[in-house]
């Protein structure tokens, strides 16, 4: 076997008499690719920031963008400046979406966790008409970390506009930041906070009624429905939003094509949630490498790594490999099938 081959190529040339140490290294090395880091998130109530927070973020910069683009306007700017403020949006957004600011930043992690824990064990809300009242809790960023969202949009914003019109726009943009910046702050939250809490609800009622089709998720793809696709891809391939994320967020493709081959995924639902994530025109080899490899991926093999990061991630203490191991090969998974629940929690390995 060559030295240069990836751990997916290796997986599907692995033989079923290959030595327990190979099998079990092999397995490991899967896995890593589907667990984050083991930092983040260790309470429940986190299980849905990462969405929530992604969704807030591209709320904000929209908005921010918006507003901007209205005092512009106003101002008699150049229309070309405005529409390309219009047009651009989201490119910022990027760079804190990737991985969340809180697989880095320690003390933003631990205003989350104190905020999070403040608000899981405060009295529950009395019942009401409305069901997102009563999950409202779960479903929240600290203040702190919305002022930093907001500022650094308006940051990027304002340096992009001031490179196009000069220094003396400044005062303007400045003026209407501060303006709008309480009301763009609680209109973004809710409306994020809505978003998530519904497709999670839709999601939900798919899975229950056992219309979360192949046709569904092509659906959800083609008009853009990220956040309702986000919960109906964690329920196809049993795992919780945070693994998911993981998942999508890999550039290999690799672990998409282990998830997938593992939920029976045929190989063209495959190949469109590939090409829906190209972003550059050097993706296209990669992208037909990792579509010609899916069906030589035996399903039994993709099935055997998934029941392996179930072991894992039950516990983030490292326990026996070889243990392990001969779980992963001789029984069905340890946990059940995790599905996104009507109400209350998504099961996980302990974050969102």
């Amino acid at each position: 076997m060559q030295a240069n081959t990836s751990p997916l190529e290796r997986l599907i040339d692995l033989s079923n008499d290959a030595p327990s140490q190979e099998r079990r290294n092999l397995l490991r090395e899967m896995t890593d690719c589907l667990l984050a880091a083991p930092d983040r998130y260790t309470i429940k109530e986190m299980e849905n920031f990462d969405v929530l927070f992604s969704r807030s973020s591209l709320i904000m910069e929209r908005k921010l963008s918006r507003i901007l683009a209205m005092a512009l306007t106003k101002s008699n700017a150049p229309r070309e400046i405005v529409q390309k403020l219009l047009i651009g949006q989201n490119t910022y957004a990027a760079q804190i979406l990737r991985r969340s600011v809180t697989q880095t930043s320690r003390d933003i992690l631990a205003t989350i966790r104190e905020r999070a824990t403040q608000q899981f064990n405060a009295p529950a809300k009395s019942p009401s008409a409305d069901d997102r009242t009563i999950p409202e809790n779960r479903y929240s960023i600290p203040s702190t970390m919305m002022d930093e969202m907001y500022r650094f949009h308006y940051i990027a914003l304002r340096h992009k506009i001031i490179s196009e019109m000069g220094p003396d726009i400044a005062p303007l943009l400045d003026r209407t930041a501060k303006r709008f910046r309480t009301k763009t702050l609680e209109d973004t939250l809710e409306e994020a906070r809505t978003e998530v809490i519904d497709a999670k609800r839709v999601i939900a009622d798919k899975v229950k009624y056992n219309q979360l089709t192949e046709e569904l998720i092509l659906e959800l793809i083609e008009t853009r429905a990220s956040t309702e696709f986000l919960y109906a891809f964690a329920a196809k391939i049993e795992t919780d939003i945070a693994t998911a994320q993981r998942v999508l967020n890999d550039m290999t493709w690799e672990a998409l094509c282990v998830s997938c081959r593992a939920a029976n995924m045929s190989r063209g639902l495959f190949a469109k949630l590939v090409y829906s994530m190209q972003k550059r025109d050097s993706d296209q080899t990669p992208a037909l490498r990792i579509i010609g490899l899916y069906n030589k991926l035996p399903t039994d093999s993709a099935e055997r790594v998934m029941r392996f990061w179930q072991l894992r991630s039950t516990s983030m203490n490292e326990i026996d490999d070889t243990e392990e191991e001969e779980e992963a090969e001789n029984t069905a998974p340890v946990i059940e099938p995790q599905k996104v629940a009507a109400t209350g929690t998504t099961p996980g390995f302990g974050r969102a």
